[in-house]
């Protein structure tokens, strides 16, 4: 009896045994799978992530623009292109001289899909002798980049290289703009910061200037219609328009022919080169900044609506005999307003 109780015991034992291991080899196994589980769930929503920021990166486009502000510094635009709101958190500036600036970081700019936003100022000065690289760098890892000044358009480069036609010739390498905030009349022109006009921001009052060579055989007296447009076509029947007349160096009045003459006060005069005209006569600047051809308003007239204009002005007044003179300048597509 006593050797069998002991058989019966070993049985049980066996069993026991049996059933501790394969509690253990459950244990172990189910612990095994929900650490697997896990991971493979955790992998999921990562990869999950992953695709939805890339989505979200292919989503995200914006414009970025350098732009002149208050103070000579050099500011940034950022226009959302995409269809998704951005963030703004670094702007970084250097310019061909090898200069790198500090970076504005870390920002919290949010840009909305299809709104361009508020100017942002880099705390960077504006040299003229200089080009400055621009790079925004948005929240979700993209990085766009602009720059100041901007290139002149293809239009612009070739008249660049052609000059101008006519008697009178212009120096397109002297097309700039400059803004005020004073009166315009009293305003000393030629001390502004002038800036290329290839591109020029929405601005409250903005003086523009070229430099003209008469080839022509006479003097040319101008009168105060001599205006500077710029026209937008938007459509097949929508256009916007914007006129600048002339003024003098100090932002005042222009002459006007009065039928038998100009007076002789504000008169601007183009003059030939009357020992050898194919030599030219000296060089010349005109000033657009009246919004009416008297040039007695102090207001200006400011830019609006961002695209490509085409550009030219219309120098109107006499020759030096008394007989009138017209011509048309700068018939180019060249100049952006952002």
């Amino acid at each position: 009896m006593h050797k069998g109780w002991n058989r019966r015991k070993k049985g049980v034992a066996g069993i026991i045994a049996a059933t501790m291991l394969f509690a253990m080899i459950f244990t172990t196994g189910t612990a095994y799978f929900i650490f697997v589980n896990q991971n493979y769930q955790l992998q999921h929503i990562a990869a999950s992530d992953k695709n939805q920021m890339e989505f979200d990166q292919s989503l995200e486009q914006f414009i970025v623009t350098g732009v002149l502000i208050t103070g000579n510094k050099i500011g940034v635009r950022v226009n959302n292109t995409g269809s998704i709101t951005i963030k703004i958190v670094s702007i970084f500036v250097s310019d061909n001289a090898g200069a790198i600036y500090p970076p504005l970081d870390p920002l919290s700019v949010f840009v909305n899909s299809g709104a361009i936003s508020s100017l942002i100022d880099t705390g960077v000065n504006y040299n003229v002798s200089r080009q400055y690289a621009i790079k925004v760098v948005s929240g979700r890892g993209n990085i766009e980049s602009g720059q100041y000044p901007l290139p002149p358009t293809p239009e612009a480069q070739i008249a660049l290289i052609a000059r101008g036609v006519g008697p009178v010739l212009t120096v397109f390498e002297s097309f700039q703009w400059a803004s005020y905030s004073v009166n315009l009349n009293g305003l000393n022109l030629p001390t502004l910061s002038w800036n290329p006009g290839w591109s020029v921001p929405v601005t409250s009052k903005v003086i523009w200037r070229i430099t003209v060579i008469n080839h022509d055989t006479k003097d040319i007296y101008l009168d105060n219609r001599t205006v500077f447009i710029m026209l937008q076509i938007l459509g097949s029947d929508t256009a916007h328009l914007k006129s600048w007349y002339i003024v003098n160096a100090t932002g005042g009045r222009v002459s006007a022919y009065m039928g038998s003459g100009y007076a002789t006060d504000g008169s601007i005069i183009i003059p030939a080169n009357l020992t050898d005209p194919a030599l030219g006569g000296p060089e010349t600047t005109l000033y657009f900044a009246s919004k009416n051809p008297h040039a007695t308003d102090s207001q200006g007239i400011s830019t609006s609506d961002k695209g490509t204009w085409i550009v030219l002005a219309t120098v109107i007044g006499k020759w030096s005999d008394r007989k009138m003179y017209a011509q048309t300048l700068l018939p180019i597509s060249a100049t952006e307003v952002i």
